[in-house]
């Protein structure tokens, strides 16, 4: 069980935070050779930092950059390599998730005066590996291979409305060391998707989608319950996901469904968007 004085730690936020980074990290590293339509990925990684471009997707998740102020303290220097990096890359806008520290409220304003502003903010969620209560589902979950990878990457895309470009990166982690990647079946036919990913003690939870016609049936519930036990049989103690934040005129169904499956708030993580002069005259 993680401790209260574990949360107030600078070890705790850094755990999570690196354990996804290293996941996005995976997906910028598939080549997707064999596949149509891959894009132009552009990374780097410095001072923990990764920064990362798929220049022709206009999708702000695809271009972030991830574990701002972990390792280092977020400079003047560091916030204009990042515009540079994106303006190279062919960018419209970016935006960078703030991590909490003690310098977290300094690094804020130091992005407001190079022009970033405030976005939304994410929540970062965590529980312990204990066994989770059963899902109720009318649905399968199934562990899958690559032969199903495109199965896997077109649903997921489908269900956020994201484009072609963006299958092969996703397709590219299946089978990946440290990655597993399930399916949610009706009759056989994939009606949703999830991915666990390990890394030490440390498991991130992610790549959760649901086709529209197959949501309301306890898809993502099922998922969640096989990967927190697959990830307690991998021996993983501290386990981790994101979330939009929920607000009175917004809900969020996949926040509420991971509190009933023992997840808690570990912190809010604000982030913060650039947009270049060019994209915002095209708005």
């Amino acid at each position: 069980m993680l401790s209260e004085k574990l949360n107030l730690q600078r070890s705790f936020p850094a755990l999570l935070e690196t354990v996804e980074r290293a996941a996005w990290a995976d997906l910028y590293r598939t080549d997707g050779a064999t596949e149509p339509g891959r894009g132009d990925v552009r990374t780097e990684m410095r001072d923990g930092v990764l920064t990362a471009a798929l220049g022709a997707v206009d999708i702000l998740a695809f271009n972030r950059a991830l574990g701002l102020g972990v390792e280092s303290p977020v400079t003047e220097e560091c916030a204009a390599r990042m515009v540079e990096f994106y303006r190279e890359a062919g960018c419209g806008r970016f935006f960078v998730p703030l991590s909490p520290s003690p310098e977290c409220g300094a690094a804020a304003d130091l992005l407001v005066r190079n022009g970033f502003r405030l976005h939304n903010a994410w929540l970062k969620l965590y529980r312990s590996a204990e066994p989770p209560q059963p899902a109720q589902s009318d649905l399968t979950v199934e562990r899958i291979g690559k032969s199903r990878r495109r199965e896997f990457a077109r649903v997921l895309a489908t269900a956020f409305d994201w484009p072609d470009t963006v299958l092969p990166r996703i397709a590219g982690t299946v089978d990946l060391p440290g990655w597993r990647h399930y399916l949610a079946l009706d009759a056989g036919r994939p009606a949703a998707t999830a991915a666990l990913f390990v890394r030490g003690r440390a498991a991130w939870l992610d790549m959760a989608g649901t086709l529209p016609a197959c949501r309301k049936r306890g898809a993502q519930a099922a998922l969640l319950e096989r990967r927190i036990r697959d990830a307690a049989a991998l021996g993983c103690t501290d386990l981790v996901l994101e979330t939009a934040e929920e607000t009175p005129e917004h809900a969020v169904p996949s926040y509420r469904n991971a509190l009933r499956f023992g997840f808690r708030v570990a912190y809010r993580r604000p982030n913060y968007l650039y947009e270049f002069p060019a994209a915002i005259d095209r708005r």
